[in-house]
């Protein structure tokens, strides 16, 4: 089955304090494959999150620096990509495909990863090493 593929912008976010969000549409699958990020001003950062997860976060201890991540990353149906930006002078760009996902899934298979009421993750045990 044909899966057609998009080049898409999912998020370009720069601001002091601003949270950019993108939202998977119904029956899509994102794969974030680049994050550039840029800073003119020293010692600030942000972060990129999947569904609340951090995916990564750029630090900034010099002026005019430029941070690059090539990676696969996958994000469901209604699941969110998010970018937190700490400076005014700070911005990211969050870029991939968006594919058709005619499978409607909303998550990895037969990963579950429960929470412990002090909000600590436990792993599965195929994972945990």
């Amino acid at each position: 089955m044909a899966w057609p593929a998009y080049s898409e912008t999912f998020l370009y976010v720069t601001g002091l304090g601003v949270t950019g969000t993108y939202t998977v549409p119904e029956h899509k699958r994102a794969i974030i494959t680049s994050i550039c990020a840029r800073s003119y001003v020293a010692g600030v950062g942000l972060n990129v999150k999947v569904h609340g997860r951090i995916l990564c976060v750029f630090n900034f201890p010099a002026a005019s620096t430029t941070q690059n991540l090539e990676l696969r990353c996958v994000a469901y149906q209604r699941q969110t990509i998010s970018a937190y930006t700490g400076s005014d002078e700070l911005g990211v760009h969050v870029s991939g495909f968006l594919v058709d996902d005619p499978s409607d899934a909303t998550g990895p298979p037969g990963l579950v990863i429960h929470r412990r009421d002090d909000g600590l993750e436990v792993l599965p045990a195929d994972l945990a090493g």
